[in-house]
């Protein structure tokens, strides 16, 4: 068996999204001296472009922001007519198996494809159809240039969808995202129901870098106080508005209750409190969270979101929304895991935390760490992923 997983060698980083699940990929594969799974070969190094480059980022905010968009909306409308190029020359039917992940790659390689002999996988990363997504990020600048940009976009998503042989997601919870909100998605899972295969997410174990007392010493809170922390962007999608109102009830109950926030403030502004900390970007989240007592995340549209796993990790109980592959712990019956539907329903669920003894805390704590380290390891995922490929090579050769 021969695959090639659609990444550049170069680009793996430990980060989100398909370059991180490449990248800890190519970690488990090099430590288990696995030669028959290969990435795309690093990018010839350009000196003029590199050069180029250097200037580009020297531009006033505005100016650099004008170029990327003017330089993206240039590549999409070539995307769209079929003009972009792969970027290697390597025959595809070397491989039995090709793993994409990112679906303008697919599109990218459509006309190769037609006469490929082997298998294609096909991975989202993203909360809504990668074309949604980026959608939501672009300015009024992209609409300008490209006619009925959303359809255009999503017509490459549907291609990736359509062509591929395999579909993988983390569980079938992380789909809810796309049923809800993409309408031929019900279609396309009905016409290749037989495709789809799940592969939960790995990631290495957290640690905190500093202990509970250290971190409350800092923050100057006692020790017998009880805090709920959240980490990420402060936005609609990620529930921060709603976090906002949970939060505020919850310190306004008691004099002892704080509220520990860390990551970039966003377009949702922060509430005032004396007990409302803000710590903003930090690269020492774990310890903030592992010196909490419970952690939210209010997500209203959840994909099969990597700090859930970071907090599991760090044995610390969530109670998170009802949404997504948030729904995959409750299937589970992860004990520190606490599922609502409602701001009143997350209260209550905070509260009856807030009630029990340490003892029980940490138990609840400890299990959410043990099904961590039994499920959601690198390890896990990597077993799975080689189990999957040997599935679909036996398929093959059956």
């Amino acid at each position: 068996m021969k695959v090639l997983i659609y990444l550049r060698a170069d680009e793996l980083a430990p980060c989100g999204g398909p370059l991180g699940v490449g990248f800890y990929y190519n970690e488990e594969i090099k430590k288990n001296n696995n030669s028959n799974i290969q990435f795309l070969p690093a990018k010839r190094i350009n000196d003029t472009r590199n050069t180029a480059k250097k200037y580009v980022k020297k531009l006033p905010k505005s100016l650099y922001r004008l170029q990327h968009d003017l330089r993206e909306i240039f590549f999409l409308k070539k995307l769209f007519r079929g003009r972009v190029k792969p970027a290697h020359d390597i025959d595809l039917n070397e491989y039995d198996i090709i793993h994409f992940h990112e679906a303008k790659d697919l599109f990218i390689e459509k006309d190769r494809l037609k006469n490929y002999r082997g298998k294609i996988i096909f991975q989202s990363h993203t909360p809504l159809p990668s074309g949604m997504e980026k959608c939501s990020d672009y300015s009024k600048l992209y609409s300008i240039f490209i006619r009925d940009l959303k359809n255009k976009m999503l017509s490459v998503d549907r291609y990736a969808f359509l062509s591929a042989d395999y579909i993988v997601f983390p569980c079938p919870e992380a789909e809810e995202p796309y049923i809800d909100n993409w309408r031929e998605y019900k279609r396309i899972k009905e016409e290749k129901a037989s495709s789809f295969r799940y592969v939960l997410t790995g990631i290495k174990p957290c640690y905190a870098k500093r202990t509970p007392i250290d971190v409350r010493e800092e923050l100057n809170i006692s020790l017998s106080n009880f805090i709920i922390s959240y980490v990420g962007r402060h936005n609609y999608v990620k529930g921060y508005d709603k976090f906002k109102k949970i939060g505020l009830r919850f310190i306004n109950e008691n004099e002892n209750n704080w509220v520990v926030v860390a990551g970039r403030p966003g377009l949702i502004n922060s509430p005032q409190n004396n007990r409302w900390i803000e710590i903003g970007w930090t690269n020492d989240a774990h310890s903030y969270i592992a010196s909490s007592d419970l952690f939210v995340l209010p997500n209203r549209v959840t994909y099969f979101d990597l700090v859930m796993l970071e907090v599991l990790s760090l044995g610390v109980i969530v109670v998170a929304s009802r949404t997504g592959g948030n729904k995959f712990f409750e299937r589970e019956n992860v004990p520190g895991v606490f599922l609502y539907n409602t701001e009143d329903d997350a209260i209550l669920l905070i509260n009856k935390i807030n009630n029990m003894s340490l003892e029980e805390r940490k138990v609840l704590g400890n299990k959410n760490k043990e099904f961590f380290l039994k499920h959601l390891t690198l390890d896990c995922m990597y077993n799975q992923y080689i189990k999957l490929l040997d599935q679909i090579y036996r398929d093959c050769n059956a």
